[in-house]
């Protein structure tokens, strides 16, 4: 696969694992009793967890041999890494609630 590949890969992750995680949190918000959104957000976690720390593990390996993508790796690097906050807000949000 292509550098532009795996790059277009990460940034397609990071944009659906943030969908995907507002749609729950947007969920629980609308039915914050039900126990069933909780439980499964938890589990969408850690799915989206590992997969996203797997495409950040591939991208510092590609980072390591291409050294002249960098800036578009790092792009993408921070991308993906953007998602971590938000997913604390609503985390701190949901406990909170």
């Amino acid at each position: 696969m292509e550098i532009s590949q795996y790059l277009s890969t990460s940034r397609m992750m990071a944009f659906i694992s943030f969908i995907i995680g507002t749609l729950i949190f947007a969920l629980h918000c609308v039915a914050p009793q039900e126990n069933g959104i909780m439980i499964f957000g938890f589990f969408y976690v850690i799915v989206a967890i590992i997969a996203n720390f797997i495409m950040f593990l591939i991208l510092i390996g590609i980072a390591c041999i291409r050294i002249d993508s960098i800036d578009e790796i790092a792009k993408s690097l921070l991308l993906l890494m953007a998602n971590i906050p938000i997913a604390v807000i609503y985390f701190l949000l949901v406990i909170n609630s």
